[in-house]
């Protein structure tokens, strides 16, 4: 079963490449995770078609479908933000997914974790558990 989540997380990190970490455990809930495995490891776009700007452009309103719709809740992106230099607007920001096994201890059953990395801010989230 996938469980999705918008928590925040504190991820400790080590260096595998020159300029790139990885997740190496997490405290979620007051409970240490280790991490077992890293899964998979993508970067999720921002959803710019949702941007203020582009719903104006395409003529959408906030009470339209589809119009004013908040970008975080969209992107999981937990509210993340940057400026886009054309308009000087915030936008969502771009993110660094994580899929890893993990477990809170040895005797702890092993499950699959989404940590999601804010680009350009050290600040993580849960986005999805499955167990």
């Amino acid at each position: 079963m996938v469980r999705r989540y918008d928590d925040p997380v504190d991820v400790r990190a080590v260096a595998d490449e020159p300029g790139e970490t990885t997740p190496d455990a997490f405290v979620w809930r007051g409970r240490l995770y280790v991490v077992r495995a890293v899964l998979a490891r993508w970067h999720e776009r921002r959803a710019w078609w949702r941007d203020p700007a582009a719903t104006a452009l395409l003529g959408l309103r906030a009470d339209e479908p589809g119009g004013g719709t908040d970008v975080s809740a969209a992107t999981g992106t937990s509210g993340a933000t940057g400026t886009s230099k054309a308009t000087g607007t915030t936008v969502a920001g771009e993110c660094q997914v994580w899929r890893v096994e993990a477990a809170a201890g040895r005797s702890s059953p092993v499950g699959v974790y989404d940590l999601v990395h804010t680009q350009g801010g050290d600040t993580w989230h849960l986005a999805r558990v499955a167990d």
